[in-house]
């Protein structure tokens, strides 16, 4: 085995049986999940750079769907408080 920052993979034998498929379905799992983490990841630290408009456009299933959809309705959120208050503030000025 080995160890990765989020995700372990397993060294697959190229075999076509029950085992090799099983390793090699595990491995892609784990792909996603690090690819959807890595996603989540970017938007979050554009979101504290204060470049609001960027957002995870993976193709993601289930959990990580719903991930998705929190981490962009939060990321538009800010950007709509974001621009309204830089209204305000015109306004002031």
């Amino acid at each position: 085995m080995v160890f990765n920052k989020v995700a372990i993979f397993i060294q697959v034998i190229l075999s076509n049986d029950e085992i090799g498929e099983t390793g090699e379905r595990f491995n892609h799992l784990m792909e996603m999940l690090q690819s959807s983490f890595t996603s989540v990841n970017k938007v979050m630290g554009a979101l504290s750079k204060g470049m609001f408009g960027a957002r995870v456009e993976d193709e993601l299933n289930g959990d990580l769907a719903t991930l998705q959809a929190n981490v962009n309705a939060s990321a538009e959120s800010v950007e709509t408080t974001m621009m309204e208050l830089h209204q305000v503030m015109a306004g002031v000025a």
